[in-house]
């Protein structure tokens, strides 16, 4: 089952991939940019965040080319498109692929991001291996090589999965499909952004969590998690949130096992003892930069009351109720494209029923003294409140600072997107064990072909917002326009109805084997 889901999650991401134009994920031509700064230029950061030509002519052309005050034509305009021609070549598509290859040194403005480089470093390597191709080409590679990170997060949370639900094979792939098919995850997850690696490195501290919470711990594994942790601190600048929600696994360890307090105290003093002596080299090749430790520095200089910061909480919990969350089930091109009002009002009751039934879940693991999945219940509650937290710290400081609020998307929670959906799932299954008893797997296949249908419908929705879907001939040429070769013409509609058709197969296999299976949910 696990094989035909991650095949099935492979094709529909690539339809995402295909079917959204370039430049119109998150910032993707800044990114792209620090991708290209470094294949060509090997500029990693610090040195230059000026935007090639190539890159500020195709936004030119596609009209995404952003005003002093940050909006394009997309902007606040969720019914424009741009124009197209009537062949799959766009008007002024040969004028964007027969550019020499010194455009993409020469730089014409400043809009590359200057991140931590690790995402840019391995996007890189696809990027040099279509160095020969067309812009088109090498925005695609990257794209895929993001799509396959969005793969390793699949199965990180089958991994999870694994460990919260004690091998229940069910409960186990219905996470893992609600995560496989989430729309705005796979939206975040496939374009070039390194929100999908922080994605993958975050959840992959999750599941080490868990491993340490479940006393499946080894010493392997915690040589690879501080692996992981040194990448995702050279990924994003929040995956230093990772390292408080380390501390309850590790604390219900030591206060569990009393023979666990020695072995912490030494690895914490190794690992402080190494920092230590390594900190003059990692200075010396300027190494730390990476790290972006001085965004740190915004909590010592800044002077705060008691008062404003209780009052900016109470706004951001407000704001996080109406404005981030719409965006964590999804909005759309440039931030201007929201889904149908119905989409939301579903959601948003699915959501409360499963919060309540996840509360009458821990209400009985309480009052049954069930205290292994209580540390179970109580770290997924732990994951995402210390990330709501620390978040909203860090933007109270920068608030104070700078005037303004940072503005906090609903897909910045996208790194404990594993523990929200386990949260809503264990609520929702049970709900459905009270009401139906031995029927209530049902509800989990129920839940499966919602996403499905949810993830079709919002590609669909997003799709007519770029491209005349009311003829089939007229969507395909439009489709294929300012897109690689290999994804023009009937090309598209094959890769699209192989994407449905693996997920209706994927959908009677599962259905069968929750027929064939007997586990008690």
């Amino acid at each position: 089952m696990l094989k035909i889901l991650l095949i099935t999650a492979f094709l529909n991401g690539l339809v995402w991939i295909i079917l959204t134009p370039i430049w119109q994920y998150p910032d993707e031509q800044s990114h792209f940019a620090q991708v290209q700064n470094i294949a060509e230029k090997s500029i990693i950061i610090g040195y230059s965040r000026n935007t090639s030509y190539e890159i500020a002519l195709s936004e030119d052309i596609m009209e995404t080319s952003r005003d002093s005050l940050g909006n394009n034509q997309f902007t606040y305009h969720p019914e424009f498109k741009i124009n197209y021609s009537q062949t799959t070549k766009g008007l002024r598509e040969n004028e964007i692929i027969s550019l020499p290859k010194l455009s993409r040194v020469e730089f014409v403005k400043t809009e590359a991001t200057s991140n931590p480089p690790l995402y840019y470093i391995l996007s890189a390597y696809f990027y040099k291996s279509f160095n020969n191709a067309s812009l088109f080409s090498r925005i695609f590679a990257v794209r895929l090589f993001s799509l396959l990170i969005f793969i390793g997060t699949i199965l990180i949370s089958f991994q999870i999965g694994k460990l919260v639900f004690q091998k229940n094979n069910i409960l186990t792939l219905t996470l893992t499909s609600l995560i496989a098919f989430k729309p705005m995850l796979i939206y975040t997850s496939t374009g070039i952004l390194p929100d999908t690696l922080t994605n993958f490195l975050f959840s992959a501290v999750i599941f080490y969590s868990f491993k340490i919470l479940n006393e499946k711990f080894e010493k392997k594994d915690f040589l690879i998690l501080i692996a992981v942790l040194f990448a995702g601190f050279i990924t994003r600048q929040q995956f230093y949130i990772s390292t408080i929600i380390i501390i309850f696994p590790i604390l219900v360890l030591i206060l569990t096992r009393k023979n666990t307090i020695k072995p912490f105290i030494f690895l914490m003093i190794s690992i402080a003892s190494f920092l230590y002596i390594a900190y003059p080299l990692l200075n010396s090749i300027s190494l730390l930069k990476y790290f972006r430790i001085a965004d740190f520095y915004i909590f010592l200089d800044t002077k705060i009351s008691f008062n404003s910061f209780v009052n900016f909480a109470i706004l951001s919990c407000k704001r996080t109720f109406s404005e981030a969350t719409p965006w964590f089930w999804g909005i759309y091109k440039w931030l201007s494209l929201s889904l149908p009002p119905i989409y939301y009002q579903i959601i948003n009751r699915i959501v409360f029923i499963a919060i309540f039934g996840f509360l009458l879940k821990s209400f009985i693991v309480v009052k049954e003294k069930d205290y292994k999945q209580l540390k179970t219940l109580l770290f997924l509650v732990w994951v995402p409140v210390i990330y709501f937290i620390t978040l909203m710290v860090w933007n109270f400081f920068f608030f104070s600072k700078n005037g303004f609020s940072f503005g906090i998307q609903g897909r910045y929670y996208f790194p404990v997107i594993v523990p929200i959906i386990t949260i809503l799932l264990i609520g929702l299954n049970n709900l459905g064990k009270i009401i139906l008893r031995s029927n209530s797997k049902y509800v989990l296949l129920l839940l499966v072909c919602m996403m499905l249908v949810f993830n079709i419908a919002t590609l669909i929705h997003v799709s007519s917002f770029y491209y005349d879907i009311s003829s089939l001939q007229t969507f395909i040429t439009q489709a294929s326009q300012y897109k690689p070769i290999l994804f023009k013409g009937n090309i598209i509609i094959i890769l699209i109805i192989l994407g449905l058709s693996s997920q209706l197969v994927f959908v009677l296999k599962l259905f069968k084997f929750i027929i064939k299976n007997n586990e008690n949910i």
